[in-house]
């Protein structure tokens, strides 16, 4: 045992404590530094009331009153409410307004068409050039309406390439109308175009017209519009009290407490009124989805994960349903307005691990490249079985030293990183993150968010190492080996951003490695929550999984290092 340890301190030593890679993180410190004074990280929401005042009572006057519509007054954030219940009573209406304009806009070109037909027949025509002009701008102002429609603010559904054809028409169609000041030359270029005009009338007999039952819109008017609307006046009710109160206070720490509440409740206020848009579109858009064959194909409609939004409505009933009136939710899904947000030391933290995170992979894969590849090439490994140890205390020695290098990075730059945040930023006060599993909703504390966050990196650099021992041992071309490790580690790095969709990739195990998903917000979109394999996993599901991965291939590797 004494011998296992002894290699593993030399060889970490080796692998730490040399010119390159002591003035490796020095560079690396620096660069991630800069980047944080350059890049602003995912701010923590908590609403910043006190530019306006130093008083609760001034805060709330801002609040109630403010006119501005640059900032999060009442009158502002109510407006999120209120367009969600636009949203839901477009789905009650029996019509569709601009389905009926396209029609009338057909209806029109037909009639434009029958002219220009007894124009190029030789027959009478009833047409002038005002009306021509007329009609193709009406066609025109037509489609740059609609494309200025926000999701979810008519029925009628476009894919993109219908409304492409759609801008086409309305562009070929005013060309010709625009053309000359000559009637008989814009009749005769329009005559040119008659196709244009078969293809207008059946693209509009080809579009949808997408409908949704009352009773689904009933239920989102209850479970969103009515409850948030409910907890919006018992906040507003809380924070006139408190105001009330606050103007009255002498003693100066209760009156920075009065601030602090206030601050609270104008979080909280905040969430609620975004919180009731946010979760009808999400449900809008899950139905939309079920009802169209393919929805990315949809004109004017966001691309999403089907788990991204059922995650938000997680998060969302979690925070409707609370009674608590000064509960604060620290979670960045929800963010929808970064000016009313602050950055924190956790903030800028993760963000600086997210940057060494990738490369303390790669530092992994060097190491288990350079203990059990170029050693054994070298004739160290040599030197300590001739020095009477076993092939076991060489393999557990080299590969702790890679273990203790690993965490010496990862801790190293948190600690750097978080005094630094401290520095420039400061904590959240009071600070709670809101994360959840596919089960249930919890709360947690930033810095176990932050332990996860390293648990997580260095179970990737584990798995890395491991994966680029096995290699060394089956074949002693050891470039080649170290050129393949990196060669599978940049396919995952890209394949967890842009194939954790894909079926036959979410049965490898680089998707699994990172675990942080389950617990708010990962370096990496990945894990088993963006899969179309395991919609309904968990944080367990995939930290088993992985750890099975690492451990079975470890124990294989073992054998193997015997063996040769």
């Amino acid at each position: 045992m004494k011998k296992t340890f002894k290699i593993a301190n030399y060889d970490f030593k080796r692998l730490m404590f040399n010119p390159i890679t002591l003035i490796g993180m020095v560079v690396i410190f620096a660069i991630t530094f800069v980047a944080g004074l350059i890049v602003q990280p995912k701010n923590t929401p908590v609403y910043s009331a006190t530019t306006y005042g130093v008083s609760a009572t001034q805060i709330f006057n801002e609040f109630a009153n403010g006119a501005s519509n640059k900032e999060d007054t009442k009158r502002n954030l109510l407006k999120h409410i209120d367009q969600a219940e636009e949203y839901l009573e477009i789905q009650d209406d029996v019509y569709c307004l601009e389905y009926d304009n396209l029609v009338g806009l057909s209806t029109n070109l037909q009639n434009l068409k029958v002219q220009v037909d007894k124009y190029a027949a030789g027959l009478g025509y009833t047409i002038t050039i005002n009306q021509i002009k007329s009609t193709t701008t009406s066609l025109n102002n037509f489609v740059e309406e609609y494309s200025a429609l926000p999701e979810f603010s008519t029925k009628l559904i476009f894919t993109k390439t219908q409304f492409q054809k759609l801008q086409t028409y309305a562009h070929i169609l005013s060309t010709a109308a625009n053309s000359s000041s000559v009637l008989e030359t814009v009749l005769e270029n329009l005559d040119a175009q008659s196709d244009t005009f078969e293809d207008f009338t059946l693209l509009t007999t080809q579009l949808t017209r997408w409908t949704i039952d009352a009773k689904s819109v009933a239920s989102f008017r209850q479970n969103y519009i009515a409850k948030a609307t409910a907890k919006t006046n018992k906040i507003y009710e809380a924070m006139e009290e408190l105001a009330s109160s606050a103007s009255h206070e002498t003693d100066s720490k209760k009156a920075a407490q009065n601030v602090s509440k206030m601050r609270s409740l104008i979080t909280n206020y905040k969430f609620t009124c975004e919180n009731a848009r946010k979760a009808v579109e999400s449900e809008l858009h899950l139905l939309l989805k079920k009802h169209a064959s393919n929805y990315s194909k949809l004109y004017n409609y966001t691309n999403f994960y089907t788990e991204d939004l059922k995650m938000d409505l997680a998060l969302i009933n979690y925070h409707l349903n609370q009674d608590n009136l000064y509960f604060k939710q620290y979670q960045t899904p929800l963010n929808f307005n970064q000016a009313s947000y602050k950055t924190t030391a956790f903030d800028y933290t993760t963000f600086a691990l997210g940057i060494v995170g990738l490369l303390t992979c790669a530092f992994a894969i060097f190491a288990a490249y350079k203990l059990f590849g170029r050693d054994r090439k070298a004739g160290k490994m040599d030197l300590l079985f001739a020095q009477n140890a076993t092939f076991s205390q060489v393999f557990w020695g080299k590969f702790l030293a890679i273990l203790y290098s690993i965490f010496f990075c990862l801790s190293s730059f948190a600690v750097a990183s978080l005094l630094w945040g401290m520095i420039r930023y400061g904590f959240v006060a009071q600070p709670i993150l809101l994360v959840f599993n596919t089960t249930k909703a919890y709360t947690i504390s930033p810095i176990v968010m932050l332990l996860i966050k390293l648990f997580s990196m260095a179970l990737q650099a584990v798995f890395w190492a491991v994966l680029t021992i096995f290699l060394m041992n089956i074949s002693r071309k050891f470039e080649l080996m170290f050129g393949i490790a990196i060669g599978l580690f940049v396919f995952a790095t890209l394949g967890n951003h842009f194939l954790n969709t894909q079926l036959w990739y979410c049965l490898l195990p680089f998707i699994h490695t990172d675990i942080t998903p389950f617990l708010g917000g990962a370096t990496m979109k990945t894990g088993f929550l963006a899969s179309s394999l395991y919609t309904h996993g968990n944080f367990y599901i995939s930290l088993i999984y992985c750890i099975v991965v690492i451990v079975l291939l470890f124990a294989f590797t073992k054998q193997l290092f015997k063996k040769n």
